[in-house]
């Protein structure tokens, strides 16, 4: 069937693609920052949305997640750009790059994220999504138990980051932003979310670095061991987290090692993996070299791991979410060396450069390593008709001359 791809890679019958993914030929002056971007600029063209030369427009995202949910939503339901366009737009910044500019936009983007949580199909999400989101938008109050417990993780998270006990330093030259606190001073049973002891939202949107790095001192505990961290557990696994509980990254006590206190985590924002049009992000780089180096430098045998420059959500860091040997005085030199030669060389990742539009095997960020389709490929969400909700017909193929490249 013919039909459109919303924030994601093109298939067999796709005529045209509205994604800001790597590679793929959305035409070049629809370009955004966001998915949602390029379907508000599409809309706006008057372009009505394309399926076929005849007959009903479809369109279709291939994962799930909050960008691609609101801008499909903005396909299949007319008029919801022009009612809730502005709040969409930033509900799709917080979901993709976990930036909060606008409280509301944050419980719309919770409430969305929410779903994927439940460990259903990307088909049915989507659905879920689609069927709630015009009364979420208008009426957010009312799902309160989709977005709450996101909000208290996110809330103490901006609490702690605002009260000073924990010190930001950027580096414009490397693009790193670094946080640095003490363990003891936070509230993990409060600012935990998603295996990590900060919700991210509270880091990304008090820095413009595109790379940041997490330094917390755990102290020491009776017989100079250190309150260690567990491995990266599943949601309500033992040791791991439901929403505002401990564990994964950085959390509470599972394996000890003699003389490890340091938490430590780079990770590459989403941006960086993304093609964006508003400006262009410093490239990843391949820190798998560094990430041997320092499991080297370990005197406790803690080893380090770095997820790919390709990987949607990059990061360095020790294996299991251990604790480090290695003084920040230590790893922060290496870290700053490390980046400097790697960025005089050429980019591991390129989100701009040419070549076969992706389809990775994971889904997206909010179902990534959630859900699997039976095949191991990408899931595919229903094909919906084109402003299907509101109107009694659908549009007709309207496609610009070279849209799909």
């Amino acid at each position: 069937m013919a039909h459109l791809v919303v924030d994601g890679a093109p298939r067999p019958g796709t005529v045209l693609t509205l994604s800001h993914w790597p590679r793929t030929p959305t035409p070049p002056e629809l370009a955004a920052d966001l998915s949602t971007g390029i379907v508000m600029k599409f809309i706006a063209e008057g372009l009505r949305p394309p399926a076929a030369r005849q007959g009903p427009g479809w369109a279709t995202v291939d994962h799930y997640d909050e960008d691609g949910a609101v801008a499909l939503a903005l396909l299949v339901d007319e008029g919801m750009v022009d009612r809730h366009g502005s709040l969409a737009l930033e509900v799709a910044t917080t979901g993709d790059f976990d930036v909060v500019g606008d409280d509301l936009a944050a419980k719309v983007a919770f409430a969305l994220r929410s779903i994927s949580r439940r460990g259903q199909t990307v088909a049915r999400s989507t659905q879920e999504a689609l069927s709630i989101m015009d009364d979420l938008m208008s009426h957010p109050g009312l799902y309160e138990s989709l977005w709450a417990e996101e909000l208290i993780a996110y809330e103490a998270s901006r609490e702690f980051v605002a009260s000073g006990a924990l010190a930001l330093e950027e580096n414009a030259e490397a693009d790193l932003a670094v946080f640095r606190f003490d363990a003891g001073d936070l509230d993990v049973y409060r600012t935990s979310w998603e295996g990590m002891r900060l919700h991210p939202a509270a880091l990304n949107s008090v820095t413009s670095c595109m790379r940041v790095a997490i330094v917390m001192d755990a102290g020491r505990s009776a017989g100079g061991h250190a309150a260690c961290a567990p491995g990266d557990h599943g949601p309500g696994e033992p040791g791991g987290r439901g929403p505002g509980a401990p564990g994964g990254r950085f959390g509470h006590g599972a394996r000890y090692r003699y003389g490890a206190r340091y938490g430590y985590e780079v990770r590459y924002r989403y941006e960086t993996w993304v093609r964006l049009a508003s400006w262009r992000p410093r490239a990843r780089v391949d820190l798998t070299g560094l990430a041997e180096r320092l499991s080297d430098m370990e005197s406790s045998g803690t080893r380090w791991a770095f997820d790919g420059a390709g990987a949607l959500r990059s990061a360095l860091r020790p294996l299991g979410g251990e604790l480090s040997s290695i003084s920040p005085d230590d790893f922060m030199p290496a870290l700053l060396q490390e980046l400097a030669v790697l960025d005089a060389g050429p980019p591991a990742w390129d989100p701009y450069a040419p070549g076969t539009p992706l389809v990775p095997q994971a889904m997206g960020r909010s179902q990534m390593g959630n859900q699997r389709s039976r095949s191991g490929s990408m899931a595919r969400s229903p094909a919906r008709k084109l402003f299907s909700r509101n109107s009694s017909s659908t549009s007709r193929f309207s496609l610009p001359d070279g849209a799909n490249g």
